[in-house]
């Protein structure tokens, strides 16, 4: 765990820290599309992720003007399990994620589980 430096009153309100902190999002084994593709261990590919039912609309509360429409979500794990979850949302140049862009993704997920020592 741990992460930055520490020092010296940098974790106030509007501070570096406590932006990246508001962009973080914890969802729960189960909760959402991203916690059903924990849950499953299986990755997920949405096509309209606003009409899927278990849409969670917090990710377009985390940023506004935004609004959530395809998804690809793998999962992440270590020698221990599960770790997370990787998730792109919003193709830009197609309307959906393909087969090809989900193992882009899963090559990714391989990359942090090399780094995590799995």
């Amino acid at each position: 765990g741990g992460g930055g430096g520490g020092g010296g009153g940098s974790g106030g309100a509007g501070s570096p820290r406590e932006k990246e902190k508001e962009k973080e999002m914890v969802h729960k084994l189960g909760d959402g599309i991203v916690g059903a593709c924990a849950e499953a261990g299986q990755a997920v590919r949405i096509t309209d992720a606003f009409a899927n039912p278990l849409y969670n609309p917090i990710l377009d509360r985390a940023w506004p003007g935004q609004q959530c429409s395809t998804m690809c979500c793998v999962p992440v794990r270590t020698s221990r399990g599960l770790f997370g979850v990787l998730q792109a949302l919003n193709k830009l140049d197609k309307p959906v994620f393909s087969e090809e862009d989900e193992m882009a993704l899963r090559v990714y997920a391989k990359q942090v589980e090399l780094v995590l020592g799995v």
